[in-house]
């Protein structure tokens, strides 16, 4: 497939031009035709395109149909949530081409702003194929301001500059520093989360930002392998970080004082033998921590210069870092600070007390008697099809209120891990007292379609990890009249009952 992605124009002359100018592109480069257009209107531009309607009978003779539009409404302003959303809609289309390369990205239309915008996003996501229409090219030798042939469109759709040639400039490549920035945030966040308290959020972040940028120094300047050896060695430190930090909040510094990282590594696969499900990939853990202890001994050596060996593991070791941590802090710590559902107890919300924030808990929320509702509805209002589309509607509506309510309350879009049907799953810290509105909220969203007009109940389970909530579920759902809270909490720690 070759696909444009191309901004609306109030203008339908410069806009159909484009499109015109694109598709002969598109036969050029990749030996055939448009299969996709996708058109980022604002309201205003949308709203003369469809007034305006020449503009449909000049692609229609060029062979360009309507029905490989696929169009969309986003403001393109300077505020963060508007940008963000262009981002998002930007990401959902690169993701589902079969082929990027075939992506050809068009900077004729839209205010500057907007052009701004999309020649960012295809900087930044390596796009090649930007174009457009050298005014300067088409207008000299005619008069006419409205609809152009394929020739003269074809001579004047140039390449926009390659702005890549920046990143020499800057002497590092600047995409690679964004998006190892971005992956630095994250993996930050993950760390910051596992003990406020005792992460140093400023040397950790501004520790693996230098050894980065040291690696792509190298990369470009090529002068002195010794630089892998110096970056590995100082990501190294961040692992440390990592398993520090793990061993403080588990108060495995207590058992185990001044330890090295060596031994902090051997003590952790220990406690997760010790304790160990049997679908945990205990080799995994072993064969990953051997690889990057050799690694890190690699770094070590003294010496300016490497072998084009050591070379190679210092720079594996610096690539192989990220993924370390992140399975240190999204498997291993987890993994450890979770307990066996028989060393919980199990606790309803009787007690209206507050839960005192430790961890992330998972919650299940599922629907009371959905399927006896439907009964009810097959067996008094027979063929009433809206009855039917009332109630589906109205649990839909729901479900996204309430996954709305989630994000609100945990200011993360990733917390909401599933939603459909009457059912969602999330994760994150809720008090009683929001747990009690989010019921509330699918009691009253499904008011209008109960028959007794009372609204449908919903049922909660939480717990550490997804067995102990689905448990939890299980028996909130059990109770006489259902709607309920139930959840185990560590039965050592102290954690409030709900």
């Amino acid at each position: 497939m070759s696909v444009l992605l191309i901004h609306g124009n109030k203008n339908q002359y410069t806009f159909a031009n484009s499109i015109v100018a694109a598709n002969n592109k598109s036969y050029k480069l990749f030996k055939k035709y448009l299969t996709d257009i996708y058109i980022i209107h604002s309201a205003e531009s949308k709203k003369e395109l469809i007034n305006n309607t020449e503009w449909v009978e000049y692609l229609s003779k060029n062979n360009i149909r309507e029905d490989i539009f696929v169009e969309k409404i986003i403001e393109i302003t300077n505020q963060k949530d508007s940008i963000q959303k262009f981002v998002d809609y930007f990401e959902s289309i690169i993701k589902g081409l079969s082929k990027p390369e075939q992506l050809i990205v068009d900077l004729s239309n839209g205010t500057a702003l907007q052009k701004n915008v999309f020649s960012i996003a295809a900087y930044i996501l390596d796009i090649k194929k930007q174009y457009l229409i050298d005014i300067s090219k088409l207008f000299y030798d005619t008069e006419n301001r409205k609809f152009f042939n394929q020739e003269k469109l074809a001579e004047s759709y140039i390449s926009a500059p390659d702005c890549t040639c920046f990143d020499s400039i800057a002497y590092l490549n600047i995409t690679e520093i964004i998006r190892y920035k971005q992956v630095i945030s994250e993996q930050a966040e993950k760390y910051i989360k596992i003990d406020e308290d005792y992460a140093d959020e400023k040397f950790f972040t501004g520790n693996l930002e230098h050894s980065i940028e040291l690696k792509l120094k190298e990369d470009i300047t090529n002068k002195d392998n010794a630089i892998y050896r110096i970056s590995a060695a100082s990501i190294g430190t961040s692992i440390e970080e990592i398993i520090r930090i793990i061993f403080q909040k588990l108060e495995l510094n207590k058992e185990y004082k001044d330890t090295t990282l060596a031994k902090k590594i051997e003590i952790i696969e220990e406690k997760i033998d010790e304790r160990m499900d049997s679908n945990f990939d205990f080799k995994l853990l072993k064969l990953f921590n051997e690889l990057m202890r050799h690694l890190r001994n690699s770094t070590t050596h003294k010496g300016n210069l490497l072998t084009d060996l050591e070379k190679f593991k210092a720079e594996l070791s610096v690539k192989l870092a990220f993924p370390f941590m992140e399975f240190y802090t999204d498997i291993i710590y987890p993994e450890l600070s979770s307990t066996n559902v028989s060393d919980n107890q199990l606790i309803s919300n009787d007690n209206k007390s507050e839960l005192i924030p430790e961890n992330e808990y998972y919650y299940g929320l599922d629907g009371d008697n959905t399927g006896l509702m439907l009964e009810k509805i097959f067996l008094e209002f027979k063929d009433n099809q809206e009855a039917l589309r009332d109630l589906s509607r109205s649990v839909q509506n729901a479900i996204k209120k309430i996954s709305d309510k989630i994000q609100k309350i945990t200011k993360h879009k990733k917390s909401v891990i599933f939603a459909g049907g009457d059912s969602i799953l999330f994760k994150g810290f809720f008090k009683q007292h929001e747990l009690e509105e989010i019921k509330e909220i699918y009691k009253k969203s499904t008011k209008r379609s109960d028959p007794s007009g009372s609204g449908l109940t919903c049922s909660i389970g939480y717990g550490r990890t997804l067995t102990e909530t689905y448990l939890a579920l299980k028996i909130a759902k059990t109770q006489p009249g259902k709607n309920s809270i139930f959840g185990f909490k560590l039965a050592d720690k102290g954690i409030s009952k709900r």
